[in-house]
């Protein structure tokens, strides 16, 4: 982690793994949602997963197009929409 160079990832790092314990703790709290098949889920499985789902989460306000391509696009579906259903390739 040291090696990273960047005081700011640094940080962010080290506060994700605070934010992931104290969310391990709180859910190791309650036996009931934390058994599995075999006992409890290790903290190692409980970070897995929230990198997991992390990594193909999100959010923000990134559109990535501007209003009028998206516009453009939507309308373009709605013209291959329309034609499809039209020559009966749609039903």
């Amino acid at each position: 982690l040291a090696q990273l160079q960047y005081p700011p990832l640094v940080v962010a790092i080290e506060a994700q793994r605070k934010e992931y314990s104290a969310a391990y703790a709180k859910l190791k709290g309650s036996a009931s949602a934390c058994a599995g098949a075999g006992g409890y889920v290790s903290e190692e499985r409980f970070v897995w997963a929230l990198n997991v789902v992390r990594s193909r989460a999100f959010s923000g306000v990134y559109e990535g197009n501007s209003y009028q391509d998206r516009v453009m696009q939507g309308g373009f579906a709605l013209a291959l929409a329309a034609g499809g259903a039209a020559t009966g390739m749609i039903a």
